[in-house]
């Protein structure tokens, strides 16, 4: 699997997944390993996007996962990216937040 990052919180994930929809969808067959190339920012209209082999995109992870079979390699990675971005959101909350008078 290959991850790397092309701005803070978009990345790209390629790997094999299991498509578990409705055949036809795209020309995808229900059950068939098709090797995806994913572009993933959660803070995106559009969270998902596969790439290749046929360019979909989808408007959140979870209308992609009732679609798709996550490899565990592939959910390991979007827990910690996920963990991350939360991370970082919390940060910038603690940053942005109105600074305390200081009595002198």
């Amino acid at each position: 699997m290959k991850a790397m990052n092309n701005k803070p919180m978009t990345h790209f994930l390629s790997q094999d997944f299991v498509f578990i929809g409705r055949s036809g969808s795209l020309g995808y067959r229900r059950g068939v390993t098709y090797p995806l190339s994913l572009q993933i920012d959660l803070d995106s209209p559009t969270q998902v996007v596969i790439l290749k082999p046929t360019k979909c995109p989808y408007t959140t992870l979870d209308a992609f996962c009732r679609n798709w079979k996550l490899p565990e390699e592939a959910a390991r990675f979007l827990v910690e990216y996920y963990e991350r971005r939360e991370k970082m959101k919390l940060l910038d909350d603690e940053h942005d937040a109105p600074k305390k008078p200081v009595d002198l």
